[in-house]
């Protein structure tokens, strides 16, 4: 799980868009109820109790980076 969680962090430092459309699908990829790291969460429910405290931590920077990014890249659009 921490792969997929550190490739998506990868994935989304990359992160290019070039107008509003790019921006929803960055956001609904990523954000939405049904994206990539609501996902995660779901899978999250089965990690053991050992690995918890670092795959939730890596899990909530995840998060917090889309989100930063997603307002990075709306602020440069709008």
């Amino acid at each position: 799980m921490l792969e997929k969680i550190n490739s998506l962090i990868a994935d989304i430092s990359e992160t290019k868009v070039s107008g509003v459309e790019e921006l929803e699908s960055f956001r609904l990829k990523f954000l939405s109820k049904k994206g990539l790291i609501s996902e995660l969460f779901e899978e999250f429910r089965n990690v053991l109790p050992v690995e918890k405290k670092e795959i939730g931590q890596r899990l909530n920077f995840l998060k917090q980076c889309a989100l930063d990014k997603y307002n990075l890249l709306k602020s440069e659009i709008l």
